[in-house]
């Protein structure tokens, strides 16, 4: 894992629309490196799947410091797509579960995780995380079809 450093950092604008659930109030957009995430306002997701009985230990999903790193995470995880900086354009690139991980990792590290715990939650990620790899990606594409929406 390759640790990049963001040029700016800001917190996305979420409600809580349901115990556990939130939504982005407006646009947000984080450069990790050579890695771009937009997402959405409107975007609906859980911030982190952690168990309430684990959160001393990887921190609560909605925290402000978890928040932007939640958020990313889950648009990776429902789309597979980042926008990449290659000769100095962005244009959207799959990326794989290990790419999208890895970026979690950095993201935690920017907004002040220690990487001990940044890495404890990739670790959790990489462990755990595989079915939500497949099943958010399921439900965003129905979704994005029942909307009329491509990806």
């Amino acid at each position: 894992m390759k640790f990049c450093k963001a040029s700016t950092l800001f917190y996305p604008d979420l409600k809580e629309i349901s115990p556990g659930w939130w939504e982005l109030q407006k646009d947000y957009t984080l450069v990790v490196g050579n890695d771009r995430i937009d997402v959405p306002k409107g975007f609906q997701c859980d911030l982190a799947s952690v168990p309430s009985g684990l959160q001393f230990w990887y921190g609560t999903p909605g925290s402000t410091q978890n928040a932007a790193a939640g958020l990313c995470h889950d648009k990776l995880y429902t789309n597979h797509m980042c926008a990449v900086m290659t000769k100095g354009k962005w244009g959207n690139q799959s990326i794989t579960r290990k790419e999208a991980d890895d970026i979690l990792y950095n993201i935690l590290i920017m907004f002040g995780h220690s990487r001990f715990r940044a890495y404890k939650m990739w670790l959790g990620v990489r462990m755990f995380g595989g079915s939500h790899w497949k099943s958010l990606s399921a439900k965003y594409s129905a979704r994005m079809k029942s909307m009329g929406e491509t990806q």
